[in-house]
């Protein structure tokens, strides 16, 4: 674990004799001069307010200067009056965190009251001081002693005044704004208790507006705010938000409805007492929450988020999800085609893979693969002519061979997509050559081009094929395509044409040297059965004519 540099402050009232200064009343006695200046000393001294009421409290501050120096000060009555016999002395210790020292290593206020010692006695704070400069040497704390787990009272606020507490903590900074304060009923040590359970939900970036004081007996708000003060009796003031600390009541009329990422979140956690999930991973959820909001941009530090929290805020925040899928899809793809992929994709991706795509971008390939998929299940059914427009205007720039054959299809576009078709590797054109048959996309005699007669044969004579052969087209089809070698592969079913094909088809083949031997005898041998099956049953007719006639 790292050490940190920490500033220090005494702050009592005592005696000349006592005094660095030599001069008598409330004083600073000494500072950390390396570590804080004179004005960062007097306006701490400001907030370091103690009344004596019916017991000795002990009082605990936390709050931020002008100069982002996080302050922790513990103050404590001092029972001996001074020299004319006058109570009220205190004393506090204070402590002070540079910013980036609280962020990094994200400290927790309550962990540092926990575990750091603050002098109680006005011996124990002479000793700490150098007199004759009143330098109080700033010190090096290793973090190992502060990285112990908060213990918390989760049932002091249940359900509905759990959350009410918790959003009134989250929103510290609109409190703060509105210049609104939370009010703690009950005696400092149960203040703390709720302070505690209150910022246990609160990301370390925003504790710095969750200032407390818990005994704040006498002291005056205007002057020094605090998000949360621990009081005795409930104010008059409109502006104060009451909690009732003993009987774990929020009165609040914050509004309750979540107004971010985060919030959604955290609320479905409380719901499921996943406060394990909160105190380990809120700072994560907190950075994960801002950029699902667009607060912050896409950066590497994105890929430091625990991956456990990740699937929690995206169920909690579908909507969001899916706007940011959306956006990253509509920096590459038009509205039409972008808004039918959304909703698929949204569906079919993991959440750890959706939080990297959408880091990363959605390649065009992918997108139009599921794009394929979803004409797919459509039955590859031609799309409105504004999507098929947006579609081939995608397919002017990306190369993307099988969805560009459908689209021809689609737009009737016959002789540019023969082209096409005979530039294809074969395993493409057999891809789509399966789907095309299956689905009568098109008059198969389309899909026949130079070279690739006898793949397209070894489908369109499957059994697969579920349409009615038209053995006429296919064979003109075939020769125009300069593919007539390959008709002896249909000489298995010439016996299933027609007589009228089988004459037409003839005529085709007469004068073509490439077709086979084999497909001419056998056309010409049932074209010859036909020819003599047709003569005798004119001759019969004839003959039955003759017969009438006698």
């Amino acid at each position: 674990m790292s050490k940190i540099v920490v500033g220090q402050q005494i702050y009592a009232n005592v005696e000349k004799e006592q005094s660095p200064q030599r001069i008598a009343g409330f004083q600073t006695l000494f500072y950390s001069r390396s570590f804080l200046s004179e004005e960062e000393v007097e306006e701490i001294e400001r907030r370091l307010v103690y009344f004596p009421s019916e017991k000795d409290y002990l009082k605990r501050i936390f709050f931020v200067t002008s100069t982002n120096k996080y302050v922790l000060a513990q103050i404590v009555p001092l029972p001996e009056p001074d020299q004319l016999g006058r109570k009220g002395r205190y004393l506090a210790h204070v402590l002070i965190l540079k910013e980036e020292d609280f962020l990094n290593h994200k400290l927790n206020p309550w962990v540092i009251f926990q575990k750091f010692y603050f002098v109680k006695t006005l011996e124990e704070a002479l000793k700490l001081g150098n007199f004759e400069t009143g330098d109080l040497p700033s010190m090096t704390i290793d973090l190992v002693e502060f990285s112990e787990n908060l213990k918390i009272d989760f049932s002091l606020f249940e359900g509905e005044n759990f959350k009410k507490l918790a959003l009134l903590a989250f929103r510290g900074k609109e409190l703060m704004n509105q210049r609104k304060t939370v009010v703690f009923l009950g005696e400092p040590q149960e203040v703390e208790l709720a302070l505690k359970l209150a910022t246990f939900v609160v990301p370390t970036p925003l504790l710095k507006y969750c200032t407390f004081d818990t005994y704040f007996y006498r002291c005056n708000l205007v002057s020094t705010y605090y998000w949360g003060i621990g009081l005795f009796d409930s104010p008059s003031k409109p502006n104060l938000i009451i909690v009732k600390v003993n009987s774990g009541e929020v009165l609040s009329e914050l509004e309750r409805n979540p107004e971010n990422a985060y919030e959604r979140w955290i609320l479905k956690e409380l719901d499921r007492r996943n406060f394990h999930t909160i105190g380990s991973y809120k700072d994560s959820a907190f950075i994960l929450t801002e950029w699902l909001d667009g607060k912050i941009p896409t950066s590497p530090s994105l890929n430091q988020i625990s991956p456990e929290i990740i699937p929690s805020i995206f169920e909690a925040n579908s909507e969001k999800v899916w706007s940011k899928i959306s956006d990253k899809i509509l920096e590459k793809f038009p509205s039409p085609l972008a808004s039918k992929v959304v909703t698929p994709l949204f569906k079919s991706y993991s959440s750890l893979k959706l939080f990297k795509k959408l880091q990363e971008g959605f390649s065009y390939e992918e997108i139009l693969d599921l794009l394929l998929e979803i004409y797919a299940s459509q039955n590859y059914t031609s799309p409105p002519q504004s999507e098929l427009k947006t579609l081939g205007e995608v397919l002017n720039t990306v190369d993307y061979h099988l969805l560009k054959l459908f689209y021809l299809c689609w737009k009737k576009e016959y002789k540019e997509l023969s082209k096409f078709l005979e530039k294809l590797e074969d395993s493409e054109y057999t891809k789509f050559l399966e789907r095309a048959l299956k689905y009568d996309l098109i008059n198969p005699a389309y899909l026949v081009v130079p070279k690739k007669g006898k793949l397209f044969l070894k489908l369109y004579l499957s059994e697969e094929i579920p349409q009615k052969r038209d053995w006429l087209s296919l064979v003109k089809a075939l020769l125009e395509a300069k593919e007539g070698e390959t008709l002896d592969l249909l000489t298995p079913y010439i016996g299933q044409w027609s007589p009228q094909v089988i004459k037409k088809v003839k005529d085709l083949i007469i004068e073509k040297p490439e077709v086979p031997p084999s497909f001419r005898e056998a056309i010409n041998k049932v074209a010859a059965r036909i020819h003599l099956e047709e003569e005798r049953g004119i001759k019969g007719w004839l003959k039955s004519i003759l017969e009438k006639i006698r």
